[in-house]
């Protein structure tokens, strides 16, 4: 356990490594505007980043209201946002005139 932050977590939640190393990385809610900040650790074995102290369990839905939006329209409609722009790109740029569906990229 941290002794500096007692609910910072020791070990790694993918590989279980104990080597856990505060990043650099401070990160604020720009989106919905909560107070604070949040750090993040690397784990020296696998490499993994991840928040650390997790946010509490009973303060996440400040962090992900109804309203949220995750990015899914565009999958639901089998291609990204992503795929549309590098067709885009393809046609524009490239002269592709015929690109077949491009959803395994």
């Amino acid at each position: 356990m941290n002794e500096a932050n007692p609910s910072a977590i020791p070990t790694c939640l993918l590989c279980g490594g104990t080597t856990v190393e505060p990043s650099a990385v401070i990160a604020r809610d720009y989106v919905y505007d909560n107070p604070g900040t949040w750090s993040y650790a690397e784990c020296r074995s696998c490499g993994s980043a991840f928040q650390n102290p997790p946010i509490p369990e009973d303060e996440i839905s400040r962090f992900y209201p109804d309203t949220y939006y995750t990015g899914m329209d565009f999958a639901s409609r089998g291609m990204t946002r992503r795929l549309r722009i590098k067709q885009l790109i393809a046609r524009r740029y490239y002269g592709y005139t015929q690109i077949q569906s491009m959803t395994a990229m």
